[in-house]
């Protein structure tokens, strides 16, 4: 009973595999040529769909950056080969072996396998000798030139690049095979004219036997609604193939890496089909620098692909097989406040320099104005130009521009001499408006001296042989390592690709101390460093770190990270160390050297800084304070590049104007301590 049940189902397996095996050979011996010609003129086509960038907004969801979509008009490759070669009058020996080609025969080519472009004249098919064959696929190049008022040489333009690509791979694969192959390259369609307005790509779209073999192109256009406003900050983005070095989030601190990692993670958690790598291997737009390019990992979306079914003689779609549509980046918002910034720029005009506006208990930066700055929408127009200034408009001075810091420095000097007990809020140099040492003579501002003065009066007045005493009871080494404490000589770790470091050298004699005293020499700071500086001041002696980032938010509204601000180190300060130095900064704008241009009538705490360049009388001119004296909300700093005239004269009017700005704004505490939690110890 069994034996036969299992002879009957061991000839069913048989006969199963039988009519497989006839199927097979109907399909493939019988019908074999049918199916052979089908695959011969059709192909699986993959196309990558571009995915959006993220969008880029400040503090109070103003748009900074975002994609646009723009119109490109595409043809088949098939087209910009003939419209390039019967344009440019060069000619093509394969051709020659074409079908359509045998009533109109060319001289007869050296080879089918010659080299893939060649002159006329050399054995090549002459593309204007055979119009009839494929004038419809030349006439793109007339149309468009029309439609767009552009000359046929601008639509060319890169057409040349794309052929003798293609026609280098296409030579190399059939040489290796020995027989004719259509390679992929060859079913593409490549962009001829891009960015067209709207009206006329619809006339394209409409008319398509007007047009044929033009398809338009929906893509992703970035675009920069405040044009040069925070240029620096926010950056500009670029072909993710053409651009070289390191990426941009590569240069930043470990933390970027470390916050971009951890929503890739999340996000891949979130979502079993997200491939993670996709966001980073795309061919299409990276960011280069600024915040573009310190967060592209997370701006950049997942390109999506459609597969068709394309017909190889017109390149047109038969059937669509599979289409997953991109997913977007995810959104940022900065800490920025766009007029904050507004205000800071306009405060600065056109003077070359740099201001910085930061909250000085939290590190979050509201403000980082540069000048001379450039168009990320125009950036490839007038590349050139800006490329070749003298006065770097691609240079982020806030965190680029490394200049000895005059007299701001004094700060440092004056807290190290007093923590270190070298002098205390009693002790008194005499100033006859001159130090003579053994190598320099260092002069005070005051040709006849300010007498007897204490650390107080030496802050306002900027008194420079009350500091070079300060220094050297201090010591070279004990200075440099509260220098070092303040961050100079170090990044601050902000949030942004290729920041400076500064230069701080070690004070080993005499003279290098008393000329570092004075922040002159070869130290170098940023304005950001200084901010820095001047933040800790204000906030009682929390060194903080600064950044843009505030919250990264998916397409759903979802807060997916948030920035917690945490203060890098503590001074441990005496605070009536502390008050002494604020006391002092407040009368440098009450009594002292900031006390001109109007800005004594605000309630500003601050200190000016000349620092000497390499031209006679050109300077560098800072100011940096913060304000309200008594209840800090913001702090800033200002940097006048080589200026003819001192701090008091540049700087300090900027000061005036930007602080004046800040406190007639409707929200002017909206950012401020009372809004936001302090560091650990502060009341």
């Amino acid at each position: 009973m069994y034996q036969y049940r299992l002879k009957i189902f061991i000839g069913i397996i048989i006969g199963l595999f039988f009519i497989l095996i006839m199927r097979l050979f109907f399909v493939q011996i019988i019908e074999g040529g049918k199916y052979s010609g089908i695959s011969d003129k059709r192909r699986i086509r993959m196309r990558k769909i571009e995915a959006p960038r993220g969008t880029i907004y400040d503090r109070n969801g103003n748009v900074l950056a975002i994609d646009c979509y723009c119109f490109d008009l595409s043809v088949p490759y098939k087209n910009l080969l003939y419209g390039y070669l019967a344009s440019t009058g060069d000619s093509l020996a394969r051709l020659s072996t074409i079908s359509a080609h045998k009533n109109n025969p060319p001289s007869t080519p050296k080879s089918p396998l010659s080299p893939p472009l060649s002159k006329g004249g050399e054995g090549g098919f002459k593309v204007d000798s055979c119009e009839g064959c494929h004038n419809n696929e030349g006439l793109w190049v007339k149309k468009i030139s029309t439609l767009l008022g552009k000359p046929r040489s601008a639509l060319l333009r890169d057409a040349k690049e794309v052929v003798e690509k293609v026609e280098k791979i296409k030579f190399n694969v059939e040489r290796k095979h020995k027989k004719t192959i259509r390679i992929q390259e060859e079913t593409l369609l490549y962009p001829v004219a891009s960015n067209v307005d709207f009206e006329k790509a619809a006339v394209v779209e409409v008319n398509q036997r007007d047009f044929p073999g033009v398809s338009v192109e929906i893509q992703p256009l970035r675009w920069y609604p405040n044009r040069d406003l925070a240029s620096h900050i926010v950056g500009y983005v670029g072909s993710r193939s053409t651009s070289s070095g390191q990426p941009a989030h590569n240069l930043c601190n470990p933390e970027v890496a470390a916050i971009i990692q951890k929503v890739i993670s999340k996000r891949a958690e979130d979502d079993e089909d997200d491939e993670t790598n996709k966001y980073a291997d795309t061919n299409g737009v990276a960011g280069i620098d600024g915040i573009e390019g310190a967060y592209d990992g997370l701006l950049c979306g997942m390109p999506g692909e459609r597969f068709e079914e394309v017909i190889l003689e017109n390149l047109k779609v038969s059937k669509l097989i599979l289409n997953k549509p991109p997913r977007s980046g995810y959104n940022i918002f900065l800490t920025i406040d766009r007029k904050i910034q507004k205000l800071a720029e306009d405060a600065l005009g056109q003077r070359r320099g740099a201001i910085v506006v930061m909250n000085p208990w939290n590190g979050e930066i509201l403000a980082m104005a540069s000048y001379p700055r450039f168009d990320p929408n125009t950036f490839g127009d007038n590349y050139l130009e800006l490329n070749n200034n003298p006065w770097k408009p691609f240079l982020s001075r806030p965190i680029q521009s490394t200049l000895p810091p005059g007299s701001v420095f004094k700060i440092v000097t004056s807290i190290a001499a007093l923590s270190e007990d070298k002098i205390n809020l009693d002790t008194t140099f005499n100033c006859t408006g001159k130090l003579k040492s053994t190598r320099e003579r260092f002069r005070c501002y005051s040709a006849y001296g300010h007498g007897m003065v204490t650390l107080e009066e030496a802050i306002q007045y900027s008194c420079n042989p009350f500091f070079v005493e300060a220094g050297k009871s201090t010591g070279g080494p004990t200075l440099w390592t509260w220098a070092s404490k303040f961050g100079f000589g170090k990044k601050t770790g902000i949030d942004l690709p290729y920041e400076r470091p500064g230069n701080l050298p070690p004070f080993g004699s005499v003279y290098e101390v008393m000329n570092a005293s004075l922040g002159q020499g070869n130290l170098l700071v940023t304005p950001l460093q200084v901010t820095i500086m001047m933040s800790a001041v204000a906030n009682g002696g929390w060194v903080i770190k600064p950044h843009l980032l505030k919250k990264i938010v998916d397409n759903n509204g979802r807060t997916i990270f948030e920035k917690i601000s945490e203060p890098r180190s503590w001074l441990n300060v005496p605070i009536e160390y502390q008050s002494a130095v604020q006391n002092g900064l407040r009368r440098v704008v009450t009594n002292g050297t900031a006390r001109h241009a109007g800005l004594n009538e605000l309630p500003v705490a601050g200190k000016t800084g000349t620092s000497e360049t390499s031209e006679k009388d050109v300077n560098h001119a800072w100011f940096t304070g913060y304000v309200p004296f008594d209840r800090p909300e913001y702090c800033f700093t200002i940097l006048a590049e080589h200026t003819t005239v001192h701090a008091s004269d540049v700087a300090v009017p900027i000061a005036k104007k930007l602080v004046d700005s800040l406190l007639q704004r409707e929200d002017k505490f909206e950012h401020g301590q009372t809004s936001l939690s302090m560091p650990p110890g502060i009341n």
